[in-house]
């Protein structure tokens, strides 16, 4: 059953990564078929809203036209969004799916009062406000008609993750594999710093399979060591960071509150550590036989220009906070307005030449949490707070070791990473784990 269900979804995904190659003309193929597949049913709206967030960040060495048409991606969530109204309207659901409505809709409306009163610029604020909106309802009204699928979905998310690093594997040993700066590893997308966001995931998911599964497979064990190997590679500290401590802490609370647990991480102790070697081993073979400079080279990113960087990095990103932090103490109740630049010389916003709408204004926040208190003040962090907690105490409850590990995994990064309201990337499909974990966890869902 599971060998059919990914024959129907490696050609998908490796078609969409394959057009792309013949440059922008590729990508515009790509964006139409995806809103066109998109309006077909919530099932391929899913899998639009997957394959978007992979072929929008695809690596610019690698994909000569990775970049263009890029406002044909709302195409898409719209398409998912008229795929999931269609089917969504006038149904009777349980509680568990109205919480999360329910407290996304009191979080998008603190943001959007507290904008009202306090953006800079509002056409900016309302339209990512909106974008965001739309998006996760989009995902969510799709995930509820087509959540029975959910030996599919699981096949799919797997499929992407493995398909995305088995094809980055060939890549360490080329030059277009560390093309944004000469030496992070990106594999086939844009940058370090997303490849290991997109790993990260992947790995602390992998690290709960390995103590829940009574069986492990060669397969999991060679995908665990090639995430761990390449995550490393990419010197993305943000993920190898979220990925341990969103791992630690998910075992730390199964640990004591569920038997099987705690049976499993003994149980798997010897294979954790055979697996530890031999990752050390590699490390050993790479780098020499002084891991201690293994280390420290990958914390400073290698050598004095890397301590350099790193410094410089840390005076900026300090600024950066601290200017946020001045921004927030003088608007605590409210924010400067969701979406903007702590500056606003330094706010860049394109335009869409038809329509004069804002459908780019990049910010640079380096921790979603920080930058949440600058733009929307008290009021939107703690919304965003019961947002989080609903969600996270449910998987905690009800989801397995891996779905837990991958949750917290996607909110520690945020501290490192503002990426979670950015729906046509990485926050998109960010978004489609957490919404499918949520359901997942409610046994009326489960259980259909």
């Amino acid at each position: 059953m599971r060998k059919n269900i990914y024959l129907t979804i490696y050609p998908k995904i490796i078609v969409a990564l394959t057009l792309p190659l013949a440059g922008s003309p590729g990508f515009a193929v790509v964006y139409l078929s995806l809103f066109v597949w998109s309006l077909c049913g919530t099932k391929m709206a899913i899998e639009s809203l997957v394959l978007v967030s992979v072929v929008s960040s695809l690596n610019t060495g690698l994909y000569a036209g990775a970049g263009s048409f890029v406002f044909l991606k709302w195409l898409i969530v719209m398409g998912a969004l008229i795929s999931g109204i269609r089917t969504f309207a006038f149904r009777k659901y349980s509680r568990c799916i109205k919480l999360l409505i329910g407290s996304l809709l009191l979080f998008v409306s603190s943001l959007i009062v507290t904008s009202l009163f306090n953006s800079y610029a509002l056409d900016v604020s309302m339209f990512k406000i909106f974008t965001f909106l739309l998006g996760v309802l989009a995902i969510i009204m799709c995930f509820v008609d087509s959540f029975y699928r959910y030996e599919y979905w699981w096949a799919w998310f797997n499929a992407v993750f493995v398909v995305i690093i088995v094809s980055s594997l060939p890549l360490t040993l080329l030059y277009v594999g560390y093309y944004l700066n000469g030496r992070g590893f990106q594999g086939i997308l844009n940058q370090p710093q997303l490849y290991g966001l997109f790993v990260a995931v992947y790995g602390a998911f992998m690290f709960g399979e390995l103590i829940e599964k009574k069986r492990i497979s060669a397969f999991l064990v060679f995908m665990l060591l090639a995430a761990i190997i390449t995550l490393f590679l990419s010197e993305s500290r943000t993920g190898v960071m979220a990925c341990a401590l969103g791992f630690f802490f998910a075992v730390f609370y199964k640990f004591f509150t569920q038997a099987s647990t705690r049976l499993g991480v003994f149980k798997k102790i010897p294979i954790v550590m055979l697996g530890l070697i031999v990752f050390l081993s590699v490390v050993t073979l790479v780098y020499g036989v002084d891991l201690g400079s293994a280390v420290f080279d990958f914390m400073i990113k290698g050598g004095r220009e890397g301590a350099m960087q790193i410094v410089d990095s840390v005076e900026t990103r300090s600024d950066a906070l601290r200017i946020s932090l001045n921004n927030f103490f003088n608007h605590p109740v409210g924010g400067i307005g969701f979406g903007l630049a702590s500056i606003p010389a330094f706010m860049d916003v394109y335009h869409d030449p038809y329509f004069n709408i804002p459908i780019s204004a990049p910010v640079e926040k380096t921790n979603i949490y920080i930058g949440l208190l600058e733009e929307s003040g008290i009021a939107g962090v703690t919304a965003f707070m019961l947002l989080a907690w609903f969600i996270i105490s449910r998987v905690a409850r009800h989801g397995s070791l891996g779905a837990l590990s991958l949750i917290l995994t996607i909110f520690i990064l945020g501290m490192g990473e503002a990426f979670m309201f950015s729906i046509n990337g990485f926050g998109g499909f960010a978004w489609i784990l957490i919404v499918f974990l949520y359901l997942r966890s409610d046994p009326r869902i489960r259980n259909r």
